[in-house]
């Protein structure tokens, strides 16, 4: 048994629901909940909108990036832990 037959090509379309799912779950959890309930609420809170951009912007990163890395790594133990 050859090493092609056994190891298993990774495609871009394989990776793209994993990385929509994440992209999904980043953007409602830290960038459109936080800026709605904002928003919303402007006069209750004492710092500005660009304080809440920033942190909202590096919180959407550091989520996407992990939650993106998890997808894969499930996606290289099984295709069924994937789906």
């Amino acid at each position: 048994m050859s090493k092609n037959t056994v190891r298993k090509k990774i495609t871009g379309r394989q990776l793209m629901p994993g990385i929509f799912i994440s992209l999904a779950i980043s953007f409602l959890l830290f960038l459109y909940a936080p800026i709605d309930l904002y928003c919303a609420n402007t006069a209750e809170f004492w710092f500005d909108f660009s304080t809440l951009l920033i942190t909202a912007l590096g919180m959407f990163a550091a989520c996407f990036a992990v939650l993106a890395v998890l997808y894969l790594i499930a996606m290289l133990i099984h295709p069924y832990v994937y789906r």
